[in-house]
C-alpha cells in the first residue's frame, strides 16, 4: 500500500492509476533523479504526470512505479546556480518540494523540457487552480 501523510492508496488502485498515467499522462518522458540535494548521483527514471500524481518508473517498459509524488500542495521551482554542482546544467534542473518539505531533485534533458515539466507539475496542483479560479471571480 502506498502512503503519503494521510493519503493511502491500495496497491491495486495505484497500479490502475500507474497504467493510466503511462498511457494518458499529460506529460511523459525521461528525467534524471538526484539521490540528494548535492545532485552527485543521478539515475534516469521514466516519469509521467496523471491528474495530480507524479509517477516515476525504472523505464518506459516497466509497469510498476518506483515512486509517486502527490502534487497537491507542492511547489516546483527551477534550481539556482548556487544549488547545483558544476557537473549539472542549472538550466535543466528543478526541485519539487512536497509534503513535510521533502525535496525531490530532477534534471531534464534540456531547458525547454524543464520548462514543460515545471508547467505541467504546477498545473497539476488542483489547490492552486482553485485559488486562481477564486481570484478571477473576485476580479469580476
Amino acid at each position: 500500500m502506498f502512503s503519503q501523510s494521510t493519503l493511502s492508496v491500495p496497491d491495486a488502485q495505484l497500479q490502475s492509476l500507474a497504467a493510466k498515467a503511462r498511457l494518458h499522462g499529460c506529460l511523459r518522458g525521461y528525467l534524471h533523479k538526484a539521490a540528494d540535494s548535492k545532485l552527485k548521483r543521478l539515475s534516469q527514471k521514466w516519469c509521467c504526470i496523471y491528474q495530480n500524481l507524479f509517477f516515476q518508473f525504472e523505464s518506459a517498459s516497466v509497469a510498476k512505479p518506483l515512486g509517486v509524488i502527490f502534487l497537491e500542495g507542492t511547489s516546483c521551482k527551477p534550481l539556482e546556480q548556487s544549488d547545483c554542482p558544476t557537473n549539472i546544467d542549472v538550466e535543466s534542473a528543478f526541485c519539487i518540494t512536497a509534503y513535510q518539505n521533502r525535496q525531490h531533485f530532477f534534471v531534464a534533458l534540456s531547458n525547454k523540457e524543464r520548462e514543460e515539466w515545471l508547467q505541467a507539475i504546477n498545473d497539476a496542483n488542483m489547490g492552486r487552480l482553485a485559488h486562481e479560479r477564486d481570484s478571477l471571480k473576485l476580479m469580476r
